[in-house]
């Protein structure tokens, strides 16, 4: 979805180039996932009703709103990552240390802040604490479904 968003036809250059710096960043970190734990064949992951929420939110921020709230959309999961690379309290032996010790000196506000800063005055904020709120809560469930 970030690379298709960032095609948009009249897109301002800013926008663009933000989420095209996260397209890439996204596909890096999908690509390192699948080569560290060998998957080959990703029509084998199913993913559980928790995740489908979580996208199909993207998609109808991406379809249905201007693209500065699908940045919006995005700043729970960055935000939430920045927080458990610097907070998770495991060892290396835990299947998420890498996530950590590749989170643990991020700082989203240096890439949404400029940004959201821009398009304050174009925001709806009622709007985008909903979109933002939704995307919390999606992330919540994600984790919780993740849970045995």
């Amino acid at each position: 979805m970030l690379q298709k968003i960032s095609k948009k036809e009249g897109m301002p250059q800013d926008l663009r180039l933000f989420f095209e710096h996260h397209f890439m960043s996204y596909q890096e970190y999908t690509n390192s996932l699948f080569n560290n734990y060998t998957l080959d064949n990703q029509t084998v992951i199913h993913p559980r009703l928790a995740i489908v929420s979580y996208v199909n939110t993207y998609h109808d921020v991406m379809e249905e709103y201007e693209p500065i709230y699908f940045a919006v959309a995005l700043l729970p999961c960055a935000r939430l990552w920045a927080y458990l690379g610097q907070n998770l309290n495991i060892t290396q032996n835990n299947a998420y240390y890498s996530f950590k010790n590749d989170n643990k000196g991020y700082d989203p506000s240096k890439s949404f802040k400029p940004l959201l800063d821009e398009y304050q005055s174009k925001i709806d904020e009622k709007q985008a604490n909903l979109i933002f709120r939704k995307q919390m809560e999606n992330e919540k469930s994600f984790f919780k479904s993740s849970m045995p």
